[in-house]
């Protein structure tokens, strides 16, 4: 075959939790996955400013998961830097920051390094998400931020279970079946 093949696929992004900004001065997400859009901060900054530091997005997912966040980066141009793909405080082009209470941390999410790229994964079952980029409103920066909730328990059997197996008084390497 010829030429390149392209596809679309077509995600629903979250939009209906901007309507708790007045009454809980955030956005409360509380589905176990899903995708947050830029454009929405950009197109609510002069009512409910949903998503950014007046209104944050406050991603709840079930008591015992973790949350995994993925930038997916739709920025006119990609920004190189001379340190490869690493992301350094230096070369950070921040689109929003991640919070989380229990650990009191802050995160940048960076953008600008490629499409996607995964840029956080939480200790507790609660994040905020603060759209913070001015480029967001210039429609030059435009993303989309994939959450998931994920179990702690299968993540931790499964890299258990991966790379051991139990033998009467030892343990010895997994070998897959042939």
């Amino acid at each position: 075959m010829n030429g390149f093949e392209c596809c679309v696929r077509r995600v629903s992004v979250e939009t209906m939790s901007c309507q708790t900004c007045g009454s809980q001065g955030a956005a409360h997400v509380t589905r176990s996955a899903g995708y947050i859009a830029s454009v929405l901060t950009a197109e609510t900054q002069s009512t409910s400013s949903c998503g950014s530091s007046k209104c944050p997005w406050k991603i709840e997912v079930e008591s015992g998961q973790t949350i995994n966040v993925t930038l997916l980066d739709f920025a006119r141009e990609q920004r190189s830097s001379s340190s490869g793909s690493y992301v350094s405080a230096e070369n950070c082009f921040r689109y929003a920051v991640i919070k989380e209470a229990p650990s009191h941390r802050s995160f940048p999410v960076c953008g600008g390094h490629g499409r996607s790229q995964s840029v956080y994964s939480s200790v507790s079952n609660v994040i905020e998400i603060h759209v913070v980029s001015p480029e967001v409103f210039s429609q030059k920066g435009q993303f989309l931020i994939y959450y998931e909730g994920l179990s702690q328990s299968l993540s931790f059997s499964f890299t258990v279970s991966s790379f051991f197996s139990t033998v009467p008084g030892r343990w010895r390497e997994r070998t897959s079946p042939k």
